[in-house]
């Protein structure tokens, strides 16, 4: 008799209730969004960066003009800037990144790569001085940082990390 009494109760009062279930409704699904968000960001903080900020400075250049009669001043300022920095005996390791290299400072210079079967690949690209895995304390996976000796290179080496690797190559080794 009590259940039955409380269920003509809750019949009668059913566009209350429902605006009440409603609003529980939208409100648990802001919580889970909230909370899938919140996973997904501490699990992004908990994984390794690949690289090392704590003593690492950055300094801007930018030239007044980029047309090719003043490249090369430009180049000639950044290489003497690079070696002054590089004989401070506070200074550890010099490196030289173009076009925003560093990571997390707001530039980005893309590009992207179709391959045979059909696949396109868009990737995120800096150009970067021989020095700079020093400076970033970048440690390779496989095969070797380039050198000097690479300048000459007939084909320019690159350096990928291991998701593109594995996206663009598979099981199979990208070094060649």
């Amino acid at each position: 008799a009590m259940i039955r009494h409380l269920l003509r109760i809750v019949w009668n009062r059913k566009s209350r209730n429902f605006l009440m279930a409603l609003e529980i409704l939208f409100s648990f699904l802001v919580l889970f969004v909230v909370a899938v968000f919140a996973l997904q960001f501490l699990g992004n903080w908990r994984s390794p960066l690949g690289f090392s900020f704590a003593r690492v400075w950055t300094i801007e250049f930018r030239p007044a003009s980029r047309e090719d009669a003043v490249r090369a001043q430009n180049i000639a300022t950044v290489e003497r800037l690079l070696s002054t920095l590089n004989d401070l005996d506070e200074v550890e390791a010099v490196a030289a990144a173009a076009s925003g290299g560093t990571p997390y400072n707001g530039s980005e210079w893309g590009s992207s790569v179709a391959l045979d079967d059909g696949r396109v690949f868009r990737y995120l690209l800096s150009r970067v001085t021989d020095s700079f895995a020093e400076v970033m304390d970048l440690r390779l996976i496989a095969g070797r940082w380039f050198s000097r000796e690479d300048d000459s290179a007939a084909v320019e080496p690159v350096v990928i990390n291991a998701r593109l690797a594995r996206d663009i190559f598979g099981d199979n080794d990208p070094i060649r």
